[in-house]
Parts: C-alpha cells; sequence; structure tokens
C-alpha cells in the first residue's frame, strides 16, 4: 500500500515531464555551463527564444568542450551520461526531456528509499508517510527544474538520494549492507552540485560518522577519512569556482542590495574601501551590459576588497541591516517557481515567461498555511531542534535524532546563504532550502507519529496488565 502513492507521484511527475507541451524551466543563460563541456547547443537561433521566455526541448549536438565555463558539477555529469545514451539511440537532436528523465529516475529512487525506511511503523503511519512525501515531490515546483539543465534538478535528486540512504542505513543498522556507500556517494553528489551545497558538507560528514558510530560499520579510524571525502570536495568546489562567479555574487550584494537600501550609500562603499561614486551602480546586475564587472581593472579592486565573507562581516557590524535583510529574503522564502523564467514550451500558447498553475497542489498549501515571515523559519527549525535535544537523551536510537538534527540545520545554513551570499533570482537560490524544509516537516511528522504510537501501545499494554476490579 505505501509504494502506491509513489506509483502516483511517478505518473504525475512523467506527465509532467513528458508529455507534450512539456513543464520545465527556460535558460537564463546558465545552461551553457553544463551544455559546453558535455557537446550541445540551443537548437533556437533567436536570444528571446533561448533565454528565460520559453523551455526549449531540443539541442543541437556540438563538439565537447566548445566552451568551458570552469564551472563543473554533478549536473554536468548527469548530462554527459544523457547525452552519450541520446547519442546512441540515435536521433539529429537532443530531446531535453533525457534529462528529464535522468533527473526523475534519481528522485524517485530517493523517495522509495524514504518510504521503504518506514516498514517498521504501523501501517497507518507508514502510508501517511508515503503520501505526505509523494504529495510533496510531485508538485510542478519541484518537476519544472528536472527538465533543465539547472543544478538545482542535481541537489534535488542527490539530497533525496542522501536522506533516502541514510533512512535506509538506520533501518539496517545490524546488517547496514551497501547504504552507507550509497548514502556517502549521494552525499557528495548533493555537496558537488552546487557551490552554495558545498557548505552542507560538513552536516553530511556528521551524518555519516554518527550512522557509523550507531552501527558499528567502520572503526572510527577508518570511518573519518570517509567521512572527510564531501569536505575536501565542498572545498575543492569552493576553491576552483571560476574568477566571474566569485565576483558576482558579492558584487550583487554591494550594488542590489546593500547600496539600493542604504541610508548612506557612500559611508557604506567606503567601508568595503570603495570609491563612493560607484553608487551610480545601484541596482545593475552584473549580466547588464553597463556593468563594470568586464572591466579587468574594476576587477581587481573590488576583489580585493569585496568578499562573501567581507559582506558577512559587514552585515555583523549593521545587525540592524542584517535583520531587515532576513526579514525581506523570508518573505520569498517558500516560493518555489522562480517569477520572470518561463515554465512552458512556446507551441503551448501561454505568454512568454508564464509560470504554470498545474499540478502547484504543495505550493498552494504551503503558500496558504505556512506565513512567509521570519518568525515562520525560526520557529520552525527551533522546534524541530528543540525536538531532536529532547528526545536524544533517552532514545534508544539517538543516531536517528542527530541526523533529524543535522536536517534541520542544513535549511538555516542555505536561507543564511541566500541572506548574505547573493540577491539575485533569490527564489531560485532558495530552492534547496525549501526541498530542505519540506523533508524536516515529513520527518518532525513521522517522528512525531511514531512516538505518538508507541506510547499509546505502552498505555495499551499497561491497562491491560492491571487487575481485574470485582
Amino acid at each position: 500500500m505505501p509504494f502506491l502513492p509513489l506509483l502516483a507521484a511517478a505518473l504525475l511527475l512523467a506527465y509532467q515531464l513528458f508529455v507534450p507541451p512539456v513543464t520545465g524551466i527556460a535558460d537564463n543563460g546558465d545552461f551553457e555551463k553544463v551544455l559546453g563541456y558535455v557537446g550541445l547547443r540551443h537548437a533556437a537561433e533567436s536570444r528571446g527564444d533561448k533565454y528565460y521566455q520559453w523551455v526549449n526541448r531540443d539541442f543541437r549536438f556540438a563538439p565537447f568542450g566548445w566552451y568551458q565555463s570552469g564551472h563543473l558539477g554533478t549536473e554536468t555529469a548527469i548530462a554527459l551520461a544523457t547525452r552519450t545514451v541520446a547519442g546512441l539511440a540515435g536521433g539529429e537532436t537532443f530531446d531535453l526531456r533525457w534529462q528529464g528523465a535522468a533527473h526523475l529516475l534519481l528522485l524517485l529512487a530517493g523517495l522509495a528509499l524514504c518510504v521503504a525506511a518506514t516498514a517498521p511503523l504501523p501501517p497507518a503511519i507508514r502510508l501517511t508517510v508515503a503520501v505526505f512525501l509523494c504529495f510533496v515531490f510531485s508538485d510542478a515546483g519541484y518537476a519544472a527544474p528536472l527538465n533543465s539543465f539547472y543544478g538545482q534538478a542535481a541537489s534535488l535528486a542527490f539530497l533525496l538520494l542522501a536522506v533516502g540512504g541514510a533512512a535506509a542505513w538506520m533501518r539496517h543498522r545490524e546488517r547496514p549492507g551497501p547504504w552507507p556507500l550509497l548514502f556517502l556517494a549521494a552525499g557528495t553528489g548533493f555537496v558537488f552540485s552546487k557551490p552554495q551545497e558545498a557548505l552542507q558538507a560538513g552536516f553530511v560528514a556528521l551524518a555519516f560518522l554518527s550512522l557509523n558510530r550507531a552501527s558499528g560499520w567502520l572503526r572510527p579510524r577508518a570511518a573519518v577519512p570517509l567521512a572527510l571525502v564531501p569536505v575536501l570536495v565542498g572545498a575543492a568546489v569552493m576553491v576552483k569556482a571560476p574568477v566571474n562567479v566569485r565576483l558576482e555574487s558579492p558584487f550583487h550584494m554591494v550594488f542590489s542590495e546593500i547600496v539600493p537600501h542604504s541610508p548612506d550609500a557612500a559611508a557604506d562603499l567606503r567601508w568595503f574601501g570603495l570609491e563612493p561614486q560607484l553608487a551610480r551602480y545601484a541596482r545593475v546586475s552584473a549580466y547588464d551590459r553597463g556593468s563594470p564587472i568586464g572591466r579587468p581593472a574594476f576587477q581587481r579592486e573590488f576583489s580585493a576588497r569585496v568578499s562573501s565573507l567581507r559582506i558577512l562581516q559587514f552585515y555583523l557590524a549593521h545587525p540592524a541591516r542584517l535583520l531587515e535583510l532576513a526579514t525581506r529574503r523570508a518573505e520569498q522564502a517558500f516560493t518555489l517557481q522562480p517569477p520572470h523564467i518561463g515554465t512552458f514550451e512556446k507551441a503551448s500558447g501561454q505568454p512568454a515567461r508564464a509560470l504554470t498553475s498545474r499540478f502547484t497542489h504543495w505550493s498552494t498549501l504551503k503558500r496558504l498555511l505556512i506565513p512567509e515571515h521570519l518568525l515562520t523559519i525560526v520557529l520552525l527549525f527551533g522546534g524541530s531542534l528543540a525536538l531532536c535535544a529532547w528526545q536524544w537523551r533517552t532514545s534508544p536510537r539517538p543516531e536517528c535524532w542527530e541526523c533529524l538534527a543535522l536536517l534541520s540545520l542544513m535549511p538555516l545554513v542555505a536561507f543564511g546563504i541566500c541572506i548574505v551570499g547573493d540577491c539575485y533570482e533569490n527564489e531560485r537560490h532558495l530552492f534547496t532550502f525549501n526541498a530542505m524544509t519540506d523533508l524536516v516537516l515529513v520527518a518532525d511528522a513521522t517522528f512525531a507519529a511514531s512516538l505518538l504510537a508507541t506510547r499509546r501501545q505502552a498505555a495499551g499494554s499497561a491497562l491491560l496488565d492491571q487487575p481485574s476490579k470485582r
């Protein structure tokens, strides 16, 4: 029975991804970071048809490495595999649905592992968890990125695989089998998917060590080097990030966030050691033609004075500004579909940059039930961490609560990165924050229901053991 919701989710996602006109996300210019390495190009010719407005299914085969952005990640590996399969299958063009199929298989595998891990729970709870999981992740907000070359699709797929692997490891604690290696591989794939996920590597490592300690799979001395794998991969992602990537985020934070919302823009620029006249670039994107970011002299001066760490220092020195910024970011926190990036094919007849409203069941319900406010985030994750702390001391399975605590901390880090890390297309950068949040909601509901069922069973047993009164 619990796998019937999984089948329903598979059919619903397949319908969105594969039946024309398909659901996806239009290219905002990031696709080339992947397409260049794997040897694909847009089949569309005009800039208007390529970017932002429409989802394009057809891509032309091209030489491998025709463009090398320096940005490598898990999505590039997935695209290389799908490009190879599509090439072997024949055809003159690459259909985007190959990429959607690969993402979908990974996502369904993660969901299946999560559902299977609930086997020890009462049937009603198992079914409820399965329905909740599949209801959430069949939403169009999660489906659309699967038909794309965005790194967030790989982030979602490998996040679910990692959570599913951890859940399977917990279930098979006495005989872990392949689950520790699956968890480690999926967690590393998640860390490698995007630079913003690289900062989550420490949580993956700590979860690995916690589960290993509970299962006794490896001795601690042998487990530590394996736990360091995602950490080293995350460090490499951060260090090897292309120069333009390391410049763009701080540039957006200074000129699209700090300066426009400053009571004294000149003073803020001087705080960073920048000339006050640079305030004229307020609200100018790094991608605009009038942006100075392409000038070598500006790059040298700006990179020497401004970095993501320096921006964090600025906000720590101005706590009121930090609170104001966090409050504004929270107003976008639970929005799954980024505005102004189309989700329809041109053949659908929908207007340019239109967003789908089909199958947005969870997006709509969450918008109605969860206020988009900073206090919501504090209460949600603070409550989850409090539950973990309360149960950890007395639970016979403390690793479960340790992993839930780590999962509850991850969206807080993701939200923090989006506060001070970048302010360009915030909704898209908050995508994995939403996925982690929804996983925490499912996990909290599962553990709470399990505790309630256990206590009711214990209370019923106590009543049966009492001597009857005459």
